[in-house]
């Protein structure tokens, strides 16, 4: 667990990441997406030792733990039941 939390933390403090979201798959599975203002955000993170580190921790465990990225840009918001993650963040949400 410590690896899974290194991992979300130096992903969150990230240039351009905008929210990690980690859940549970299972007793010794995690999942856990992020979310990028940008695809040069995600490549110049993808380019330095936090992410090597990372992909060298998923080779040694690689039923433990899946990693995604997620970019992309909506032109608008969608509908929420509670606050909007992810992406949702950065858009304002649609009146009505």
């Amino acid at each position: 667990m410590e690896n899974v939390n290194w991992i979300r933390t130096t992903t969150t403090q990230a240039v351009g990441c905008v929210q990690v979201k980690a859940g549970i798959c299972g007793p010794n599975e995690v999942l856990m997406v992020s979310y990028w203002r940008s695809e040069s955000d995600l490549k110049q993170f993808f380019r330095g030792e936090p992410h090597r580190q990372m992909m060298q921790f998923v080779r040694q465990h690689p039923d433990s733990l899946c990693l995604y990225n997620e970019t992309y840009q909506p032109w608008h918001s969608g509908k929420y039941s509670h606050e909007p993650q992810g992406m949702a963040r950065l858009y304002a949400s649609p009146v009505g």
